[in-house]
């Protein structure tokens, strides 16, 4: 009878070998991936979790305070309200720039908001504009998506292309705001609206379109947070 040799020949064992490191490597490779991969997951998770933790609180008046002078009205502002980039550091200043996140439904996260108050003559109501400039540039167009507001679409001159005009009809004083109509961009803080605080102030704030069906709270949840600045209302 013929012998079988099970001893690999020399020639296979180093092949055998050969291939065990091969897929040795390879395995490590690709658990380094998997780990590389579960870490960046983790951290994508983390860094989503804190964004989403800050843009779901809603700004306080916490301190510290930074202490400034318009128009004749002393205030205390939280600094972390403070838009730092466009901030004027003085005390003394012409304008104060302000980003906040303000609840305006209970249901929903709070809204992004950018605020500049300035002294009254240098900021026309929106409900003045309306009587004064906006109704002159009507187009014929009406939008009647937002309950309670009217939206005319202004007509493309002097300036007013893709801008629509929404108001609050038959008050004597209306919510008022202009917004440009931005395509694929539902976030952006496209809509302006300018109120008057009191016989020195007017502030004017702007917000994105998709807020707007909370319209009747936007006014009634600023107030509160710019009194406790120091600003006293008419």
């Amino acid at each position: 009878m013929a012998r079988t040799d099970s001893t690999p020949s020399p020639t296979r064992t180093g092949s055998l070998a050969g291939q065990s490191d091969e897929n040795l490597a390879f395995n490590l490779a690709a658990l380094g991936l998997i780990l590389i991969m579960a870490g960046l997951g983790t951290a994508y998770w983390l860094n989503g979790y804190a964004r989403e933790k800050t843009q779901l609180s809603p700004s306080s008046f916490t301190p510290p305070l930074v202490s400034k002078t318009l128009a004749g009205n002393d205030l205390q502002i939280p600094k972390s309200w403070l838009t730092p980039l466009i901030q004027d550091s003085r005390k003394q200043v012409q304008a104060i720039d302000l980003s906040l996140k303000i609840t305006l439904e209970q249901e929903m996260p709070p809204a992004s908001f950018n605020l500049r108050i300035s002294p009254l003559e240098m900021a026309e109501p929106s409900s003045y504009l309306l009587d004064s400039v906006y109704i002159l540039k009507f187009s014929d167009q009406q939008i009647d998506a937002i309950k309670g507001l009217v939206g005319k679409p202004m007509r493309a001159e002097d300036g007013y292309e893709n801008e629509t005009v929404w108001y609050q009809p038959t008050t004597s004083t209306p919510f008022v705001a202009k917004c440009i109509d931005l395509e694929n961009s539902e976030s952006a803080l496209n809509c302006l609206r300018t109120i008057r605080l009191n016989s020195s102030l007017a502030l004017t704030y702007q917000f994105s379109q998709e807020r707007l069906a909370s319209w009747q709270n936007m006014d009634r949840a600023i107030m509160p947070l710019l009194q406790k600045t120091g600003i006293v209302p008419d």
